[in-house]
């Protein structure tokens, strides 16, 4: 069931505020699991950082300019490589 006032408004604008601290603590814990001292992934973003900020893009503007990219679609294995990477890098808890 959907509240009235989301039917209308993208989910983002209200963030849950406990949506972040929520998920710190565990991952801090899944971190210290691993012995990850220092990371620059995190599960917080500022509720600021999504206000009046553009989340979607199509690209037309770069590729007009020849531009062609390398992963031309995030697809769930792109996404695993990506990780993996991070994995190996101590920079994710190895949890997947």
């Amino acid at each position: 069931h959907m509240e009235p006032w989301a039917q209308a408004t993208p989910l983002m604008a209200f963030p849950h505020p406990m949506a972040c601290p929520k998920h710190m603590e565990p991952w801090a814990q899944m971190c210290q699991k691993a012995a990850i001292q220092n990371t620059p992934l995190t599960p917080y973003i500022d509720a600021e950082l999504l206000a009046h900020n553009h989340l979607a893009l199509d690209g037309s503007l770069v590729t007009s300019t020849g531009f062609r990219y390398s992963v031309p679609a995030l697809t769930a294995e792109s996404l695993r490589e990506q990780i993996d990477l991070f994995i190996e890098q101590k920079l994710f808890p190895p949890v997947l």
